[in-house]
């Protein structure tokens, strides 16, 4: 009984972790296409266009974060209540 908890919490665990490895490439595309728009109307350095794609890249970061943070709170509000 236990090994099947254990199964279907590390698929959920897979599951939402491809989602929001997908919406964090899906930022980042989106942050380089507009970099690319920007540069090549002239209104932007190279650097800045580096540092922004950087930020975007640690989206993925941040998102897998909040959504530990939203778990560990949400256990310890049900511990709480009862």
């Amino acid at each position: 009984a236990n090994l099947s908890v254990h199964y279907s919490l590390k698929r959920l665990d897979r599951w939402l972790s491809v989602r929001l490895e997908f919406l964090g490439n899906a930022m980042v595309f989106a942050a380089a296409t507009a970099s690319i728009a920007v540069a090549r109307a002239g209104r932007t350095t190279a650097g800045s266009t580096g540092w922004g794609l950087t930020q975007a890249l640690a989206i993925t970061g941040l998102l897998n974060w909040a959504v530990r943070c939203l778990t560990e709170s949400e256990t310890q509000m049900m511990s709480v209540a009862r």
